[in-house]
């Protein structure tokens, strides 16, 4: 199947009048030269399916993006073929100032989110003399951290989108889309909007701030969970995509006498039995991780490694990232049923046991961790017979 080069939601928005491209349709403000690309392909489809030939022949001809002209002949092409009929196009005149003054459209970069669930963002809206930044870290626990504004010249705010790309590997998405998953995290985080982001919406258009909240970026996509896509997790665990769940710290040392003291046990019958108890305390730490406020974080969080992972046509990652996100919605499942959080809890726990067992042998049978421990001090020991068994359980 050939790949779509459009967003559909963009051009269902554009031809409702509800995006702000919807005037170059009628032939108004903005000029397609204005838009990004993902706007100026969706744009496109639009007249394609609204059989603006003409609007078409006059964009094959005039548009700056050699891209563009291409996708506007492709089109007309294809409107051809169908038998509509295309009236020539008047040449392309000369704009008025006010035209060449008018502000760009908005641009949105989201990024990966980071091991607590809270995605970069970077937005960028234009009034006519300026334009506005808002950026940080969006996230459904808190709403967000880090969050920043500015004020700056268009030719700054330029030079911060493209650092932004190079730097922080954020990805330019329809600005709808940004601004409905980083809005989503406001609403559902318990700091509201943060200071300054006000000043940003002031230079949306309404239509577009309209489009983000009605239109859903994940629409068409799994709505009713499948578990072997759910434990499909190779590539969510794949360090190239930079996704990590974080094991907080008093959870972690809260587990690891008890892990010590699991791996040094003579009151095992088995390794069987020790493993299960080992398994037991993972399972514990991975429940105890996926508290109230770290499952909406994560359950977002999901939800936009979904839309980047489609955008990017990584279909096994999309895959796990949404079947991940409909288990974390659903709370009866808890953490150690989720693979995701559970292997990333074991790989933590795994890598904190590991070092202090070496740090234990290396202090010598003299130096242990005390005889509060108890059988915590032979686990050096045991470990080496038994090995380290934190599995799915």
């Amino acid at each position: 199947m050939a790949k779509k080069k459009f967003d559909a939601a963009i051009v269902e928005a554009i031809r409702a009048g509800s995006h702000e491209a919807s005037g170059w349709l009628k032939g108004e403000a903005p000029s397609i030269d204005e838009m990004t690309f993902d706007v100026a392909m969706a744009a496109i489809e639009a007249a394609r399916q609204e059989q603006r030939g003409a609007l078409l022949d006059a964009t094959r001809r005039d548009a700056r993006d050699k891209k563009v002209r291409k996708a506007a002949g492709a089109a007309l092409h294809k409107l051809k073929a169908a038998g509509v009929a295309v009236e020539d196009a008047p040449r392309r005149q000369w704009s008025t100032s006010g035209d060449l003054d008018a502000p760009p459209p908005p641009v949105a970069l989201l990024g990966m989110p980071d091991p607590n669930g809270y995605m970069p963002f970077m937005m960028v809206a234009y009034g006519r003399e300026e334009a506005y930044a808002a950026a940080g870290l969006a996230g459904a626990g808190q709403g967000y951290t880090d969050a920043d504004h500015a004020s700056l010249s268009r030719s700054a705010a330029r030079e911060v989108l493209q650092n932004s790309r190079e730097q922080q590997a954020l990805q330019e998405v329809p600005f709808h889309v940004g601004l409905h998953f980083v809005q989503r995290a406001f609403d559902e985080g318990t700091q509201g909007i943060p200071q300054g982001f006000g000043y940003l919406l002031d230079s949306v258009p309404t239509g577009l701030q309209n489009s983000a909240k009605i239109l859903d970026p994940l629409e068409g996509q799994a709505t009713t969970l499948d578990r072997d896509a759910l434990h499909a997790t190779e590539p969510l665990m794949d360090p190239r995509e930079g996704v990590y769940f974080a094991l907080d710290e008093d959870i972690m040392y809260g587990s690891l006498n008890d892990l010590m003291q699991a791996l040094g046990s003579a009151l095992e019958l088995d390794e069987e039995t020790r493993a299960r108890r080992i398994s037991q305390i993972v399972d514990d730490a991975a429940d105890a991780a996926l508290n109230e406020t770290a499952r909406r974080s994560w359950t977002l969080a999901m939800d936009v490694v979904t839309f980047l992972a489609f955008r990017e046509s990584k279909r096994a990652l999309q895959s796990v990232a949404r079947h991940t996100a409909l288990a974390l919605r659903d709370p009866e499942m808890a953490g150690h049923a989720i693979p995701f959080v559970r292997q990333w809890v074991d790989m933590q726990m795994r890598s904190v046991i590991s070092m202090a067992m070496a740090n234990q042998n290396a202090m010598g049978p003299d130096e242990g961790l005390g005889e509060e421990d108890g059988e915590a001090g032979e686990a050096g020991e045991a470990g080496e017979d038994s090995g380290i068994i934190l599995t799915d359980g």
